[in-house]
Parts: structure tokens; C-alpha cells; sequence
């Protein structure tokens, strides 16, 4: 008890000496300025970088210039906030008196030693730095990594950001971005394939699907670069050959395009009564009687007794003997049953040639 009294006494004497009260006030309001004097700055950045995006506003989403703004302007407002506040937190530290080059120096190791311990970490910050720097992906971009397809919403320093079709948002590490597909660069190919049945003319039905592809291309220039393709044969399927019309677009629009073909297409048929093919079976119906294996036998010669059965009843032969008697005599019965059957198709081919004659 002592010595806590002793300590809050000492406290008091030296807080309330001449002049400390002055000192610890001034060192208050310094604090608060600087504190106050940093986020007046970081927001005073973040509406100059504002005000440069804006004039890209009305540029179409897929422009390379409004994608790269959308994808740095997150990361340098991150980046300014960072700076600005760390350097504002290092004077008020060296406002209450602390060493602040002992701190960083001892950051300095302590970075040092989570860096070892975190690679992942660096691993994903150098990989973000990377995709920043060569523009591989923006924010907007539709891209593939793995088996996941989605647009690109946020690129950080550590993860990216893509929302796939059915809402969900998937947070993935840039160091796993190591493999993937653009599909929101340069140009993409609307791929649209048709059966026709074997039956058709496939030069006419060629020569439809290109009126339609080309049609709708003339009503939709904007979105087209080169003339609609239509291939030829791709693949004979089990009830119809598939035939396919390729259009090279502008990225964004590809499966709008290839549900509006396949509707022009379907209308188009129906009023001209082309039928679309579908699945066929060939089914073969026979009489049960076709299929009856049962051989009459009734007017089949009555086989007399061999010999080994006779001496095999009496007792007269041994064990093998009469396993090797059993198996001839099924062989002979075997033989004689297939000559009898000879005979009666031989009989019934005369019969059938005499009444051809006749």
C-alpha cells in the first residue's frame, strides 16, 4: 500500500509542478491538430481522385480508361489513408516524448519477422501488385478462374473480388490468381449450334441460318465486327446434323445474341413449317411364337439302352467306366437329335421348292 501511494503522490507533485499543466494542455491540442489536420487531408485527396474519375463517367462500362480508374481509385484512396494516418500517428508519438526512431527500427525487425512467417501474405500482396501494374483484370471484367465465372468487382492488394450470375461473391487470394480466362478483352465469338435433320437439305438449311445471322447482325451493327460465319457440318448426333454460325462481337453481349439467333431462328421455322429435329427410336414388333426355342420331339425314335447302362446296372463296371459310358451315350443322343433335325429342314425345303415349281 505503500508504495502505490508513494507512486500516485509522486504522480500528483510532478503533474502539478509550475508550467506541466501548460505543457500537457499544449501537447493535447498539438495532438488534436494533427489528428484533425490528417483527416481533413485524406478527404481533401479522395475528392481530387473523385473529381478525375468523374469526367469518365459517362464513358461505356467496358472502356479500358473507366475500368482501370474503377480499379485504382479503391487501392490509392486505401493507399493515401494508410500514409496520411501513419505519419499522423508517428508525430503524435513523438509528441508525448517517445523514441520514434527506436519504434521503427524495432517495426523494422518485427516486419522482418512476420514476413517469414507470413509468405502467403507477401506471396498475395506481390501478386496484387503485379495484376495492378501489368492490367491483366479490371474491375468490371468478365472473368474464369477455375470453375468459377463472374465479374470482377474489387481489385485489392490481397484479394480480388468477382460476383458470379446467381449472386454469389467470391473472395479469392491474388496469389491463386495464376490461371485464368479474360473474356471482357478485345473481341469474343457468339457461338450458335443448330440441328437439322437428315432429311433436310442442309445446303438450304445452311443458307437459312445465314439470312437470319446476317439479319440480325445488319440490325445490331454496333455490336458486330466482322460478318456472321456459318461453318458447315460440325457433327452428325443420333437424330439430326449439327450446324454451327459463329459471330465475332464486341465483348459483354455474346449470350444476348445467341438467345436472340436461336429465337430468330425457332420463328423462322415455324413459319415456313420446318420441323426441328427430335430423338427417334426404331422399335421392331414380333410375335411371341417367333421367339419360341422349345423342338418338338414327340415323333423323335425311342433310344434303345446301351450296353454299359445294362452291365452298369448289374454292377459289372467301375466308377470311371461308368462316368465315361454316361458321356458317350449323351453324344450319341446329341448326334442323332441333330440328324433328325437336319432331315426335317431338309424335307420342308423340298416340300417349299415343289410348290414354287407348281
Amino acid at each position: 500500500m505503500n508504495f502505490f501511494g508513494d507512486f500516485w503522490t509522486t504522480l500528483l507533485d510532478y503533474i502539478s509542478q509550475p508550467g506541466r499543466i501548460l505543457e500537457w494542455v499544449n501537447t493535447f491540442v498539438t495532438m488534436v491538430i494533427i489528428l484533425l489536420v490528417a483527416r481533413i487531408s485524406v478527404r481533401m485527396l479522395k475528392r481530387v481522385m473523385e473529381n478525375r474519375i468523374q469526367p469518365l463517367e459517362s464513358l461505356p462500362d467496358n472502356d479500358p480508361k473507366k475500368q482501370r480508374a474503377k480499379t485504382l481509385l479503391p487501392l490509392l484512396e486505401n493507399i493515401v489513408s494508410y500514409l496520411v494516418y501513419g505519419l499522423a500517428i508517428v508525430l503524435v508519438i513523438q509528441e508525448l516524448g517517445v523514441n520514434v526512431a527506436a519504434i521503427i527500427a524495432g517495426a523494422g525487425i518485427a516486419g522482418l519477422a512476420i514476413g517469414f512467417g507470413a509468405q502467403s501474405l507477401v506471396k498475395d500482396l506481390i501478386s496484387g501488385f503485379f495484376l495492378l501494374f501489368d492490367g491483366l483484370i479490371a474491375v468490371g471484367d468478365l472473368i474464369t478462374i477455375d470453375t468459377h465465372t463472374g465479374w470482377v468487382e474489387k481489385i485489392g492488394i490481397r484479394n480480388t473480388q468477382i460476383r458470379k450470375f446467381n449472386g454469389e461473391l467470391r473472395t479469392i487470394p491474388n496469389g491463386d490468381l495464376q490461371n485464368f480466362g479474360n473474356m471482357s478483352r478485345g473481341f469474343v465469338r457468339a457461338i450458335v449450334s443448330v440441328g437439322v435433320a437428315y432429311e433436310a437439305n442442309i445446303e438450304d438449311a445452311m443458307a437459312v441460318l445465314r439470312k437470319v445471322a446476317v439479319d440480325y447482325a445488319e440490325a445490331h451493327q454496333e455490336l458486330f465486327l466482322e460478318e456472321p460465319k456459318v461453318q458447315g457440318i460440325q457433327n452428325f448426333n443420333a437424330s439430326d446434323v449439327e450446324v454451327r454460325v459463329v459471330l465475332k462481337m464486341v465483348p459483354g453481349n455474346q449470350w444476348n445474341v445467341e438467345r436472340d439467333i436461336r429465337r430468330a431462328i425457332k420463328a423462322y421455322f415455324d413459319d415456313r413449317n420446318v420441323e426441328i429435329p427430335f430423338p427417334r427410336h426404331v422399335v421392331y414388333v414380333r410375335d411371341e411364337s417367333e421367339w419360341n426355342n422349345d423342338i418338338d420331339t414327340a415323333d423323335t425314335p425311342e433310344e434303345k439302352l446301351p450296353e454299359f447302362e445294362e452291365l452298369a446296372a448289374q454292377g459289372e463296371l467301375s466308377a470311371d467306366d461308368e462316368t465315361i459310358g454316361v458321356v458317350q451315350n449323351e453324344l450319341r443322343r446329341l448326334q442323332r437329335r441333330i440328324e433328325w433335325l437336319s432331315g426335317k429342314f431338309k424335307s420342308g425345303g423340298s416340300s417349299s421348292e415343289r410348290g414354287n415349281k407348281e
